[in-house]
Parts: C-alpha cells; structure tokens; sequence
C-alpha cells in the first residue's frame, strides 16, 4: 500500500480506489481492504473531524491515515520505482474533482457538508495545488483548482490563503485563458475581503478587460460584481450601486443564479443602506431572504440577515435585529466564515448598548467584551471592516457609547477579555452564553483555529 502515502492528511477510500487503480484492487473493494489493514494497525482509522456528524449522517464517512513512519517507508518506495509522479497526477486529478464538485454544490442546499468535505480534504487539496505549481505544462491546472476553490477559500475562513495559491498561479499563467480570467475575479474578491483594494482594482480591471475581449459574458459578470465589492468598502455606495445593478442584468442575461448572485443582490441591499436608501435596501434584502429560503442557500442568507439586522437597528427594532443577527452568527459558524460572523458580531455589540426598558440600560461591558471579540476574529481575515467606514459604522458607534459610560481602563479591559476568547467561545458568547470558563486565551480545547 505505498501507493497511499501521496495522501498527506486523511483520505476516503473513494480517493484511494482511484489513485491507486491499477493495484489489482476491484471497483468497490478498497473500502473492505482499508477496514482490514485498520483492524491490523497497517493504516488508522480517523475519527470524524470537530463539528462533523459522523455516526449521525456526517458528510466524510470513514476515513483513514496512514501511520508517519509508514507513509515515509512508501514515499522513498515510490521514488525509487519512479511512480509517484504518474500517482500525484492522479491524486491532483481526484483533488480538482472534489473542488469542483464542491463548486457545483456549494450554491445549494449543502453548503455546511460541502464545507466539511472540502475542510477534510484541505491537505489533499494543498498537495495537488504544489504538484500543479512545480509541474510544467500544469499551470492551467493550477488556475482551474484555486478558483473552483473560491467557494473555500471566501466562505470558509481562508482568504489569505488562497490569494497566496492564486497569486503564484497567475504568475506562471499569463496568456488570457477562461481560467486565468476566473482566478482574477477570484484574486480580486478575495483582496476585497482582506481590506486590500489597492490590489484588487487592477486585477479585476484586467478580467474585466480580458472578458471583453475574448467574449467571456460569465467572467465580465463577474468582474464588474467584484469591481462593485471593491467600490463598497472603498466608501463609494453610488458606484458600488452601478456596478451591482450592471453585474445582475448580466447574471440574468446569461440565467445564472447561485450564491455568487444572491450576494450581489445582498451587497446591492447594503449600497442602498450605506446611501440612506432605506425602502431599496429592504427591497434587495427580502428579494435575498426569499430566494435564500426556496433554495436551502445558507451562505449568502446569512450575510442577508447580517444587513437586516443592520436594517432593523436603523428602524429602531432592536428585538429583531438581536434575532436576525445571532441568526446570521450560527449560519455563519457553521461554515466557518469568519468575516460573516465579525460583522454580525460587531451588531451584536452595538445592540448591547441599546436600553430595553425604561429601567433597563444597555451593558456597555458585554458589547465590549464582544467588540473585542470581533476585533480578534478580524485580525486572522486581514483589516477591520475591510478598511471601511460604512461597514465599520456599528463598532465606531458602540465604541463612542461605551467610552461615554465606562472608564478608559474598564473598556479596555472589557475590550480585552473579548479578544482572548477563540473563535467557538466567542461564537457561544454572541448568542448570549456567558460565563468566565469561555474566557480563557484561544478558548476551549478542540475548537477550531481561525486561519
């Protein structure tokens, strides 16, 4: 079984059947055969990952490692007979399959087990993007699979790496091919996501360009929603409008609708907020709401309830702003989407400041500990709010009132007591779990790391 040590992480037996065709194994038995080599500790069997469901439905089944020394004996194996690059090939092969279905199922109503699967296959994933970098002739490769991970990357808590995968790619790929024009809108919104839009305005202008010129309606869509993402953080909400209005005609026009749309329209909802628009940003929001739930669509719903929530606190219902943004808080854990869940927490924040009674004020030390909260969430994404000032309205506005009833050392212990909490701890706390077992440096033990 030398072959397996291509794996670096966990593999399925699927995966296995398939890089190691060829071995005599029949369709079908590779299952069997890992089961038994397991009962005689040849290879491990891996328990389900944090927040899986195995034994309850859990989207990875069994899964199986091979022990360290044994994966470094079939290594120097594999070299010596000259096969492992004719495996790695078939392995990158297996690996821009699950990214791509990924893709495909990601607008729909599995997004938190196509998040698991492709969380559980990241080091699989890793391996097939290095073979593809330092293989020649493998550079479209290498586009094709980081930007069918865009799903991965933006919605999963990994922007920076995937810039870094993507940026490398584009590097050794200049000629404008479909996939390079899709890892430059990829590139363009992840920059946008890290607060970085003095880096995504020139790449998403050469998609836009290179979609023009090569007739790509999909990628010029595309280009001009992210131009509109970039334009919404850089605080111009008119421009922003124009480009999103523009990027849905085009959406329409060519009968897309997934995840990437909803957002438009979701982003669209927040420029109209942003200009004071209250009527057409409500417009976009219940327009995402009901698509959302039709479809089962969790990602983009989430960042819905977030800008409703913003909306209701605008209109002075903070009751339905406390319940939409603590929606948005758990959808967006699910999936680990680490901006989702900072914005929704920083409302969170500010509704604590917000009086719900006539004897009873807000408290202005649990919006501070959740303040701090999101601050540590933000610094493993890239800059606060993304750099801007619509988005960042919430925290400066609770800040303000907090700095009006509490003593500077009070909010900036408060404020510190947040920011030692991981990222599970602070999630509980968002939805009103208190308690000073949560407050302890990177919070409990087993939670999942932010990036």
């Amino acid at each position: 079984m030398s072959r397996l040590s291509v794996f670096p992480g966990d593999f399925d037996p699927e995966a296995a059947e398939y890089v190691c065709a060829g071995d005599g194994i029949e369709p079908d038995e590779m299952a069997d055969l890992l089961a038994g080599l397991a009962g005689r500790s040849v290879v491990l069997r891996v328990g389900a990952p944090p927040g899986s469901r195995a034994g309850g439905g859990s989207a990875l089944g069994a899964r199986f490692r091979l022990p360290d020394p044994l994966r470094e004996y079939g290594g120097h194996r594999l070299r010596a007979t000259g096969e492992k690059h004719r495996l790695l090939r078939r392995h990158r092969d297996w690996y821009l399959g699950v990214a791509t279905w990924g893709e495909v199922e990601w607008s729909g109503p599995h997004q938190a087990e196509t998040a698991e699967r492709t969380g559980a296959a990241h080091p699989d994933l890793r391996t097939a993007l290095e073979f593809c970098l330092a293989e020649p002739g493998e550079e479209q490769s290498a586009l094709r699979l980081a930007g069918a991970l865009w799903f991965y990357w933006a919605g999963c808590g990994h922007p920076g790496e995937g810039r870094r995968w993507l940026d490398r790619a584009l590097a050794l790929a200049p000629e404008p091919t479909e996939a390079r024009a899709k890892a430059l809108w990829v590139t363009g919104y992840l920059a946008t996501l890290q607060g970085d839009p003095a880096s995504a305005r020139p790449v998403l202008e050469e998609c836009r360009r290179q979609a023009l010129a090569t007739g790509d309606d999909r990628a010029l869509a595309h280009a001009l929603h992210r131009q509109g993402c970039a334009a919404l953080i850089g605080d111009e909400p008119a421009l922003a409008t124009g480009l999103f209005e523009e990027a849905l005609r085009r959406y329409r026009a060519i009968g897309e609708l997934d995840s990437t749309v909803l957002m438009a329209m979701v982003e669209l909802g927040l420029a109209r907020l942003f200009q004071g628009d209250r009527p057409g940003g409500a417009f976009w929001l219940g327009r995402v709401r009901e698509l959302c739930e039709r479809h089962g669509e969790r990602w983009a719903y989430a960042w819905g309830l977030y800008a409703l929530a913003y909306a209701h606190w605008l209109d002075g219902d903070i009751r339905l702003a406390r319940v939409r943004a603590r929606e948005s808080v758990r959808l967006s854990h699910r999936l680990h989407d680490l901006p989702g869940i900072a914005l929704a927490i920083d409302v969170l924040a500010l509704l604590e400041t917000e009086p719900t009674g006539p004897d009873r004020p807000g408290d202005l030390r649990e919006a501070r500990v959740l303040q701090g909260a999101a601050h540590r969430i933000w610094r493993a994404v890239g800059r606060p709010f993304f750099g801007s000032r619509g988005f960042g309205d919430p925290h400066r506005i609770c800040e303000r009132r907090a700095g009006a009833g509490l003593t500077g050392r009070e909010s900036a212990g408060f404020f510190g007591r947040g920011a030692r909490l991981g990222l599970d701890a602070a999630v509980r706390r968002a939805l009103g779990g208190h308690g000073d077992a949560e407050d302890r440096p990177g919070g409990r033990p087993g939670e999942r790391p932010m990036e």
